[in-house]
């Protein structure tokens, strides 16, 4: 879903079936009261989710380790539990011992539970062995150790480790303690590193290095030429346990904004420790692509491994759009394009799972929906472990002889739980987490497509009132995803933690809710990834037509929120159609010209001089027209503009400026300890409350009923709670 890492850097980066027709009496919102007597889906119920973070299966498939996570609202902080279990047995809380568990995953051939722990300061990696109650050290590091994998084997284990990076150094300290003025890099600094005290360390991290522990003998540094990736698979033993393949950011690469993408491709053999550059990444330069090479998965049994290669053309774009092969590592890479297949793998960083040298499975996000596929030269295909069930299904972890797997499915209006899957059987549910959310939920969900003005079918989801909330037509909130490239995938609560809009609470209290994939999204193929000029507004506002024309939503009651990305996206929609009686929008960009001068200079010239086609300094009219705050004028839009204080409220802040001098009803609200996601539970409720109450005020049907009209936004204003 919004949260991978590559999705996450570039939002900080930028901050950035047939409906049925006829028109019903118009609904009124449920009361709250209404709705607790309902025992519907509420604000609290987003706090009670328990959701599987991690997820382990021993080798044989007999043990079960996973962590579930949730949020404490007395605690104001995330809550963890390590569990362990028989797959076929009864669940059991894992003993205190591991309960600081993070990165499970079994040694394999034995029921020893390894995974990382800062409990000697220095994060090291332990392990538990579920039948002794044995708990071991595996490592003497004197770095924090960041990730690691053991050989098949079980007697080797590579890891990679970092110095944590000193707070001193950054320049947000730098600007509140040194005594003498401070030269500083354009290239690199941006608004972040005046209002973030945390960006130093996310983003300017001392390199990892990469190391091998035999056992009985001390630990190695392996001779990476240049630094490790710490992407997530970046390192994958042979079946063997003869080789190690490793994605790497080659020495001699240049600096650069995107540098960390332009990973290459090695392989360390530990017998004689030799490392052999299979494919080595070229940086994009000019009009000329640049290359990037990932993988390294082996074939069981084979010397050979899955290879995927980028060919760096687009910013936004070319990443989720590789090019895979088989391929012998100790030989070159095939040229023969034909020996090259062409997907789209989003988000970066997902799983493959090699099973023999004609089956290849990868964890993937198609049409929206994260499940689990067979890679074919020709496509993708659904995987037999999860063909059988709806709705999205991730974290597939396989037994060694992939008879067996465990993975969590979910969907729209169904809570996440754990199923378990064995050869011949159709997958069979084996936890209880969230049964009695499953049960508060009565709103419905489905998928709509419609027809974008140049023709080009557009994808998205609507949630729709339960049947006691009143007929159509709904009113109708458009939710905007950020991104733009992070599909809304068909997943239970799917945006809450990236930023609180209480959307299924909306749902279940009698506000439709529309989710379009808008051009721009991945996992619907090139041509909707490739989003130019307009295409991303029109597609919204006639998703919306759409669903006014065949009945589905109020023409009278419509309204937008946003985040990120979709927080300018979303007040373009608000500009153009000049049509909503509400909207709320959190840490977006309110103007192009402001954004562009607080990046940085590589962030301008990798990313937004190739998406604007040109630089401010050339062409300042069209970062002037593509600035929202610049075109309000006319909009008739009560709205609340939301933002994190460490990172985009800055960018916020010509937002509710221009609303007031538009005479829209505003409202302006800053996080503390807020990054670009709202963390801290307090503040998420805070958050989702006030927007849920935005929502139903300004939606409310008010004097309808008595005059025939909903009242004047202005008049409404003081019942809404502005008063300026």
């Amino acid at each position: 879903m919004v949260g991978a890492g590559r999705i996450a850097q570039r939002i900080r980066v930028l901050l950035i079936a047939s409906l049925a027709s006829g028109f019903a009496m118009a609904s009124t919102p449920m009361s709250r009261k209404d709705a607790a007597q309902a025992g519907g889906f509420e604000i609290a119920d987003y706090f009670r989710l328990q959701r599987v973070s991690e997820l382990a299966l021993s080798s044989d498939g007999e043990w079960l380790a996973y962590i579930v996570e949730g949020q404490s609202l007395e605690k104001n902080a995330r809550t963890r539990e390590v569990r362990i279990r028989p797959l076929t047995g009864p669940e059991s809380v894992a003993p205190e011992s591991v309960a600081d568990a993070s990165a499970i995953a079994w040694i394999p051939g034995t029921h020893q539970l390894a995974f990382l722990s800062d409990r000697e300061r220095v994060t090291q990696v332990f392990s538990f062995d579920v039948q002794t109650k044995e708990l071991q050290k595996r490592t003497a590091s004197d770095l924090p150790i960041e990730s690691f994998l053991f050989a098949p084997d079980g007697a080797s284990i590579a890891y990679l480790a970092r110095q944590t990076s000193s707070t001193e150094a950054s320049l947000y300290t730098r600007f509140r303690e040194d005594n003498t003025g401070i030269v500083i890099d354009p290239a690199t600094t941006s608004s972040h590193d005046f209002v973030n005290p945390n960006w130093h360390g996310q983003v300017r991290r001392s390199n990892p290095t990469l190391w091998l522990r035999r056992s009985g003998k001390p630990a190695v540094r392996i001779p990476v030429p240049g630094d490790p990736s710490d992407n997530d698979g970046a390192y994958h033993w042979s079946s063997d346990s003869r080789w190690l393949s490793v994605t790497y950011l080659a020495t001699d690469l240049p600096a650069a904004q995107l540098r960390d993408e332009r990973t290459s491709l090695g392989v360390y053999a530990p017998g004689t420790g030799a490392f052999r550059v299979l494919a080595e990444a070229t940086p994009r330069e000019g009009q000329k692509f640049g290359e990037s090479f990932a993988g390294g998965e082996w074939i069981p049994g084979k010397r050979r491994m899955l290879v995927r290669r980028v060919k760096e053309s687009e910013p936004w774009v070319s990443w989720d759009f590789p090019e895979w092969t088989v391929a012998d590592p100790f030989a070159e890479l095939p040229r023969d394009s034909s020996r090259w297949h062409a997907t789209e793998i989003y988000p970066s960083g997902l799983r493959f799972t090699a099973i023999d040298d004609s089956k290849v499975l990868v964890e993937n996000t198609v049409q929206g929906v994260h499940s689990l596929f067979a890679l074919l030269p020709g496509g993708l295909r659904p995987a037999e472990v999860v063909s059988t069930l709806d709705g999205s299904s991730s974290l597939v972890r396989f037994s060694a002889d992939a008879k067996a797997a465990v993975f969590v499915n979910e969907s729209l209006t169904r809570p996440p739980e754990i199923y378990a899957w064995r050869e011949g059987r159709p997958p069979r549910p084996i936890s209880d987490l969230n049964r009695s959310i499953a049960a508060k939920v009565h709103f419905r969900a489905r998928e709509v497509r419609w027809s974008a003005a140049d023709g080009q079918t557009i994808q998205g989801w609507l949630l729709e009132p339960p049947a006691s909330a009143g007929s159509r037509p709904w009113p109708l909130l458009t939710h905007v995803h950020g991104g733009p490239d992070f599909p809304y995938p068909n997943a239970f609560q799917a945006y809450f933690h990236y930023w609180p809009y209480a959307l299924e609470v909306l749902a279940e209290q009698g506000i439709a809710v529309f989710l379009p994939n808008y051009r721009g999204t991945h996992t619907f193929g090139k041509v909707i990834a490739q989003a130019q000029g307009n295409e991303p507004v029109d597609d919204i506002v006639t998703g919306i037509d759409r669903l006014i024309a065949d009945g589905v939503a109020d023409p009278e009651r419509l309204a937008l929120s946003g985040h990120s990305h979709g927080a300018v996206v979303g007040p373009q929609v608000m500009a153009r159609a000049k049509r909503f009686r509400a909207a709320a929008f959190a840490e977006g960009s309110a103007n192009s010209v402001v954004m562009y001068e607080l990046m940085s200079e590589q962030a301008n010239r990798e990313i937004h001089d190739p998406l604007m086609g040109v630089s401010l300094y050339e062409a300042p009219q069209r970062y002037i027209d593509d600035s929202p705050d610049l075109h309000f004028s006319g909009v008739p839009t009560a709205t609340l503009f939301e933002g994190g204080a460490y990172t985009a409220a800055i960018h916020m802040l010509g937002y509710p400026k221009a609303a007031r001098r538009a005479g829209m009803p505003t409202k302006f609200i800053i996080y503390p300890k807020t990054q670009h996601n709202i963390a801290l539970p307090n503040l998420q409720r805070e958050s989702a409350s006030r927007s849920l109450e935005w929502f139903r005020c300004w939606l409310a049907d008010l004097d309808r009923r008595n005059h025939g009209a909903l009242r004047p936004i202005r008049d409404q204003a003081p019942i809404c709670g502005v008063t300026d």
